[in-house]
Parts: structure tokens; C-alpha cells; sequence
């Protein structure tokens, strides 16, 4: 499953030119850019956004991992869980996306697998599974009294490349669509919204005295 899964990521991090455009910045400022890639046959896109951090690899997969710090830095993230931590590479957890009134709040159950990149950096793999694609003593550990909708696919990850000085280039990649018959244009808003956010406050949430050494 680890294995299938980095490979679903590694497709994502090489252009496709038969099945993808090039990536094309979208968005600039607060030390993170924004690029988007359109997808062939789907009016959704693909949203990658780079910054750097004033804390080494190690450090920000510290952040990455504390699941209940989601709130404080992930963008409309809210009601964290960890499902399960099958070992310090692999978890599942869930959380939820707080979207506007009318539409209702979005669920999330991701698979998360960490593996090491050449050069020194850290790999953390995202992909949603279903309820049915859980085992059951996860699937049953799953909010009950959730009205969020689960998405119907989400496919993702976080690049950490260490720099000089103890930093590291982090890069967030994330391609998800909700499902529910929203407008695509409303969709791709909102994602470049959320790697754009998320990034910018990870610069702060990193420094966080918990996650050092």
C-alpha cells in the first residue's frame, strides 16, 4: 500500500505534457508562490505552492504530524483525529474543511505515509480513502455526528528540502475534488486559497518551541 501510494504522488511531482499543462504561477506574496496545472478532461486543477521556513526538515514534519495543531495552521481546517498511528511512517487521520453557508463542510480520512527524498528531504504522501476502504476498527473510529460530506477524491503531499542554516524548502501539492456538483471555478478558488494559506501560516506555526530537536 506504501509502495502503491508514493507511486500515485511521484506521478504527481513529474509533469505529464500528454495529460497536463505546464504549471503556470497564479499567485505571489507573503514568501509563498502558487502554481496551477490543468488537467486533461477535468475543469479542476492541480494547485502547488512553495515557500521557505526558518526550520529544518525534521522540524517541520514535526508540525505536519501533530494532528490536533491542524486548526492552527492548515487553512479552513478544523475537528482534527487521528485515526491511527500504524507507525511513525504511516497514520491515518481525519479532518474536516469549513466551508461557507450554504454548502455544507467537507470530510476528510487521509492516508499519510512519510518517506525520505534524495538529498536529505522528507516525502509525506496524502491520499483520502473512503469509509469502505478503511479497516473496520478505523472506519469505526470515524466521527458519528458529523453533517460534513466526505470529498469524493483527494490526492496530495508535502515535499520538505533541507537548505543552509538549518531551513528547508517546503512544497505543497494538492488535487482534490469535493464532489457535490460544485461550480469547478468556485473549486479551484478555494484550493488556491488553501495551499496559498497554508504555507504562509506554517512559516509561523513551525517556530513552535514543541516541534525542536
Amino acid at each position: 500500500m506504501i509502495k502503491y501510494l508514493n507511486y500515485l504522488v511521484a506521478s504527481l511531482l513529474v509533469a505529464t505534457p500528454l495529460s497536463a499543462s505546464a504549471w503556470q504561477s497564479v499567485r505571489e506574496g507573503d514568501r509563498v508562490t502558487v502554481f496551477s496545472q490543468t488537467q486533461e478532461g477535468s475543469a479542476l486543477q492541480v494547485f502547488r505552492a512553495e515557500t521557505e521556513v526558518d526550520a529544518p526538515p525534521a522540524q517541520a514534519l514535526a508540525l505536519i504530524k501533530d494532528t490536533a495543531a491542524c486548526v492552527d495552521w492548515m487553512h479552513t481546517c478544523k475537528s482534527p483525529k487521528l485515526i491511527r498511528e500504524v507507525s511513525a511512517e504511516e497514520r491515518f487521520t481525519y479532518m474536516e474543511i469549513d466551508l461557507p453557508w450554504p454548502v455544507k463542510d467537507r470530510a476528510l480520512t487521509m492516508h499519510a505515509t512519510v518517506s525520505p527524498v534524495e538529498g536529505g528531504g522528507v516525502l509525506v504522501s496524502l491520499l483520502n480513502k473512503s469509509a469502505a476502504e478503511l479497516a473496520p476498527a478505523d472506519a469505526a473510529n470515524l466521527p458519528r455526528k458529523s453533517s460534513a460530506v466526505p470529498v469524493e477524491s483527494a490526492l496530495g503531499f508535502f515535499k520538505l528540502v533541507p537548505l543552509p542554516g538549518d531551513r528547508c524548502r517546503v512544497v505543497y501539492q494538492l488535487q482534490l475534488n469535493p464532489g457535490g456538483g460544485l461550480p469547478a471555478g468556485v473549486v479551484n478558488s478555494r484550493i488556491e486559497d488553501n495551499v496559498f494559506n497554508t504555507l504562509k501560516n506554517m512559516q509561523t506555526a513551525v517556530l513552535n518551541a514543541r516541534y525542536r530537536g
